[in-house]
């Protein structure tokens, strides 16, 4: 009995470590097609390496990576690899922590880099004031886009307390395009306070509320707020 036992346990410990050679393996193969530039052929060999171990860091890594490469190239083509880009970092994250750090520089996730949930990943919590703030300034904030035009307002927090708000206009006296309003604003907890320079509007203060992601505007001055330019709308 003690004999099947251990022929068991043997056959276990052999089935595992060959297990784990072949993510290995899959993943290097994936590495270098993706040095090669052949991304997508990288990602497929990434996918067989993570399904073979889910808790191997590198291809999880490798794939957001990569996915986030070929989002930079063209973004409505491969807008549906997004969700999975985040998934991965995320996993990437649970097994390797430290690894916070190394996606806020790597070049390759700069297409993801600039938006709520990647900063969520990262460790920025909107509760922390200081995290908000960085939160509001890294991102462009969009209202919703407008048939085959683009998102309006667009807008931009300031690390120095400024705003810019552009507006686009669709029809007028010149070509369609944005219009900026500046002032500057305060945050208090998820409260942001705006101060819209002299203008010949009656009310230059505006409150809008941050909530997980979106700024809404409870007396509706403007529409609700995301990191989505929605660029592939038209």
């Amino acid at each position: 009995m003690i004999k099947k036992m251990l022929c068991v346990l043997l056959f276990l410990l052999i089935t595992l470590n060959i297990f784990s050679q072949n993510a290995v393996e899959l993943n290097t193969k994936g590495f270098q097609l993706y040095e090669q530039g052949k991304y997508e052929e990288a990602l497929a060999y990434f996918k067989k390496s993570l399904t073979l171990d889910n808790n191997y860091h590198y291809p999880h890594y490798n794939y957001a990576c990569t996915a986030a490469i070929l989002l930079a190239t063209n973004y409505c083509v491969y807008m549906h690899l997004v969700p999975e880009i985040y998934e991965h970092l995320e996993k990437t994250v649970q097994l390797k922590p430290q690894y916070k750090s190394k996606m806020m520089q790597d070049p390759d996730l700069e297409s993801v880099r600039n938006t709520y949930r990647f900063l969520r990943i990262t460790g920025f919590n909107p509760n922390i004031k200081a995290d908000l703030l960085v939160i509001l300034t890294t991102i462009i904030w969009y209202g919703p886009a407008p048939g085959v035009f683009p998102a309006s307002p667009m807008v931009k927090f300031k690390s120095d307390g400024g705003i810019e708000i552009g507006d686009f206009l669709i029809a007028g006296a010149g070509e369609p395009g944005y219009v900026y309003s500046y002032g500057t604003y305060r945050v208090e907890g998820n409260t942001i306070w705006i101060e819209l320079d002299a203008t010949d509007s009656e009310k230059n203060t505006i409150k809008a509320i941050f909530n997980d992601g979106i700024i809404t505007f409870p007396d509706g001055e403007l529409p609700s707020l995301n990191d989505d330019s929605d660029p592939c709308s038209a």
